[in-house]
């Protein structure tokens, strides 16, 4: 079976391995923040800090997944919540809305 996308985020999100995170973007990704956009470098580059501060596998969880979309909840330590709304292409993730309100 194979596994889904959120699952293998987690897992190259534990590892922090650079390029098992990008392995999960398609070249093409595009992520938009509340206040900011970045491309996938720029995204890669935030995912790895953000990594070391808050291991994604402690407070990420998924809520809705289907060959489309993918929707997260990530609770970091602090109890703030950060919500993660993508849109797959290839099986990858493609598009992304980051934001702190609940959709």
């Amino acid at each position: 079976m194979n596994q889904s996308l959120f699952e293998r985020a987690m897992v190259a999100g534990a590892s922090n391995d650079p390029q098992a995170m990008r392995d999960l973007h398609h070249p093409d990704f595009f992520a938009v923040w509340e206040t900011s956009f970045a491309d996938l470098d720029e995204h890669l580059e935030w995912l790895l800090v953000e990594n070391e501060k808050n291991p994604p596998t402690k407070g990420v969880e998924c809520l809705y997944e289907d060959e489309m979309t993918i929707l997260m909840k990530n609770t970091r330590e602090d109890g703030s919540e950060v919500y993660i709304m993508s849109l797959k292409k290839d099986g990858l993730f493609y598009r992304a809305i980051f934001s702190s309100e609940r959709p």
